[in-house]
């Protein structure tokens, strides 16, 4: 269960480029819009193809109940520019070893830019921060490399491929089991601190780090 805090739909997270918030019913027209390309839907477990407003209705109103009784955080993914159009979804559920899995799409225009990563470490922080979590787990299925690269870039390592169930896509596909261990976040976050702290240090003394005497150029 995820505490008290989440399962009121005025909780938002906030990314550099981002607000990631509640659906509401008024997105569902955008909601279907996105998710009813086909290249979106493909290699998602329950996102049907051809994929219409009903739907997203259905879905939205599915999405606010489970929020609300906190068994998962289901959020639209939104631009700081227009936070009233829902561009993609995220969303974290428990699973039944204790841990939480991660799903995630996006609208097909805005694929190559980052907005999904950040979306990403925004909820991975959020499921390690406000739950005891040890770890996180997800699937990917095979040939999804979008999504396999943004996973890898966050410190999740693949296991063993599983055929996994997909009714939405009409039968049985391989998948890759992926992991994330509470103690590798914890230790990518230390990293990413001192990182951020030695590039400030560097903007500071205008570019040049002095090591033993002598100047070096931080990228």
């Amino acid at each position: 269960m995820f505490p008290d805090l989440i399962t009121d739909d005025a909780f938002r997270l906030e990314t550099r480029r981002l607000w990631l918030r509640w659906p509401r019913v008024a997105d569902a027209a955008a909601i279907a819009k996105h998710a009813g390309v086909e290249a979106v839907s493909r290699f998602t477990v329950n996102l049907p193809h051809p994929y219409r407003t009903a739907d997203a209705e259905a879905f939205i109103l599915s999405c606010r109940a489970k929020n609300h009784a906190g068994t998962q955080v289901g959020l639209a993914v939104t631009r700081k520019a227009k936070p009233g159009e829902a561009i993609g979804m995220v969303g974290l559920q428990t699973v039944s070893d204790g841990g939480l899995t991660i799903g995630y799409w996006l609208g097909e225009p805005y694929w190559g830019q980052g907005l999904m990563g950040e979306a990403v470490d925004e909820m991975l922080a959020l499921g390690f921060i406000a739950t005891q979590a040890p770890h996180f787990r997800t699937i990917v299925r095979d040939g999804n490399l979008a999504s396999q690269g943004l996973l890898e870039s966050r410190g999740f390592e693949r296991g063993e491929t599983l055929q996994v169930n997909m009714p939405a896509r009409g039968g049985m596909f391989p998948c890759g089991k992926y992991m994330l261990d509470r103690n590798d976040w914890q230790l990518r976050q230390r990293e990413r601190f001192r990182s951020r702290k030695s590039a400030s240090r560097s903007r500071k003394s205008g570019g040049n780090v002095r090591n033993g005497g002598e100047p070096c150029l931080c990228a």
